[in-house]
């Protein structure tokens, strides 16, 4: 059973039920009114010419209608390729003309638009678990960003999953402020509240995220969950006054796509009462593949979650840090028109991360690094995880992010980049790093920066940070 069909039998059983409200509008739709309005669509699409296993380029806004037109595109048996609708012209043409979509969608049209791009052969189709629902594209740094396909049935078994672990059911509100071209925000905020039988508060627009806003729409429409990355949960933080506690609203609040430093996840318990959890994953996983305790007597600190007994290992560890491989349904197909990339991204049936972790004997999960982001310092591993945390127990600064700088004589050395809480100067963070780590590890520079610079997806530009660790800033 594909992802329409499940979504669908819900209108069947809790018709009058409502699963979708825009925070902005007040608008909502009840399960029944979601189904007419995919009916509607499908309708659309099929005349505009959609066949199965043909690629629909959609623009995702935080509206009721994205929601109609990514279920119409699943029930007609296409393949989804979520972008953000303010992308670059570069951009939407490279993800356009790549994933060979045909036609586009989005919130604020009508009817489907033809793209002028010829879509070559619809995507094979297989089996309905196994055919492909979606191609989400990778965050791209110096090359072009890959195309993720993700099976309907990854996308069941990792939105069941997540809401499995955190209870989700008919009284779920989950407030969505994350990106839905994303796999977090597609799987964790859209389709395992609804899967689940629960409602979806669309708060939006991602790019300009308002503290006074997801407040507003916590009260006002009595979200229950919601989910976030480190990012977020700063805002929130540093604008917003301390809250009184109100039972259930939210019960708990999720974070990933980032560790989430200790100090946060305390400072934010301590102003609103609601505890975190911090989750991990990648595009390629389907989301997460290690799910994070909010529940402070479960919580380990510095731990990105527990993984499923069997789908997580470190291979080849050394003092217990190695790669993470991951190896469950919700893996990815593989990346769309790359099989050089794919065949490079398994080993064993494995899916190859690129991070760096180690998992103790309770089954916590803790992430040390990239793979390729390790530091050699003359010979010794330098773990950037690492060093930022240390940074980060400072209470002057708010962000770190390690990198290494070419050296004649050491091959590489660290130099750290933070964005501060308060004025502290560069030498006396230095002398907090000698006191906590080893002389190889202490960053040669520390240099202090507004913010550091981000993707659209909140990510960290380390590309960009070592630029300017190796040119210096201007």
């Amino acid at each position: 059973m594909d992802l329409a069909a499940r979504l669908s039998l819900h209108a069947g059983t809790r018709p009058d039920a409502t699963a979708l409200i825009e925070a902005d509008s007040g608008r909502s739709w009840s399960w029944a009114e979601l189904d007419g309005r995919i009916t509607a669509s499908t309708v659309a699409l099929r005349r505009a010419g959609l066949v199965p296993g043909a690629r629909v380029l959609v623009g995702v806004e935080h509206r009721l209608e994205t929601v109609a037109w990514l279920l119409a595109c699943w029930r007609c048996g296409g393949v989804v390729v979520p972008v953000s609708p303010g992308l670059p012209p570069r951009e939407r043409a490279f993800f356009t003309e790549h994933s060979g979509a045909g036609l586009s969608v989005s919130a604020a049209g009508a009817e489907p638009q033809a793209t002028g791009v010829d879509p070559g052969l619809p995507s094979p189709r297989g089996d309905e678990g196994r055919a492909t629902a979606a191609i989400l594209y990778t965050s791209g740094s110096t090359r072009d960003p890959k195309g993720v396909e993700l099976s309907h049935g990854a996308l069941i078994e990792s939105a069941t999953r997540v809401g499995r672990r955190y209870a989700m059911g008919p009284g779920t509100r989950f407030l969505s402020v994350l990106p839905l071209f994303h796999g977090h925000g597609l799987v964790v905020t859209l389709l395992a509240p609804l899967l689940a039988g629960g409602a979806v508060i669309l708060d939006g627009p991602f790019d300009a995220f308002s503290a006074s806003r997801f407040w507003r729409s916590v009260d006002e429409h009595g979200a229950t969950i919601f989910s976030s990355v480190p990012a977020i949960l700063r805002v929130l933080v540093a604008l917003c006054p301390p809250r009184e506690a109100v039972p259930g609203r939210p019960r708990f609040g999720l974070c990933a796509s980032a560790p989430l430093s200790p100090a946060l996840r305390a400072a934010v318990l301590e102003r609103f009462g609601c505890p975190v959890g911090n989750s991990y994953g990648l595009t390629e996983t389907a989301a997460w593949c290690a799910y994070g305790d909010p529940e402070p007597e479960h919580h380990r600190v510095g731990a990105v979650g527990r993984p499923i007994a069997g789908t997580v290992r470190i291979l080849r560890p050394v003092d217990g840090v190695g790669e993470i491989q991951v190896r469950s349904p919700c893996v990815m197909s593989g990346y769309f028109r790359n099989p050089e990339a794919t065949a490079g991204a398994f080993e064993d049936g494995w899916l190859r991360t690129g991070d760096l972790g180690r998992i103790d004997a309770d089954g916590h999960l803790f992430l040390v690094g990239r793979r390729r982001d390790v530091i050699n310092h003359g010979g010794f591993s330098v773990y950037p995880g690492e060093v930022d945390g240390v940074l980060e127990a400072h209470p002057a600064v708010r962000e770190a992010a390690t990198v290494e700088r070419p050296s004649p004589t050491h091959g590489e050395v660290p130099v750290a980049f933070v964005a501060l809480e308060r004025p502290v100067e560069p030498s006396a963070l230095r002398e907090h790093c000698r006191g906590q780590l080893a002389p190889h590890k202490v960053p040669v520079e520390i240099v202090v920066l507004d913010a550091l610079p981000r993707s659209p997806t909140r990510k960290v530009r380390k590309d960009q940070l070592r630029s300017l660790a190796r040119d210096g800033v201007r």
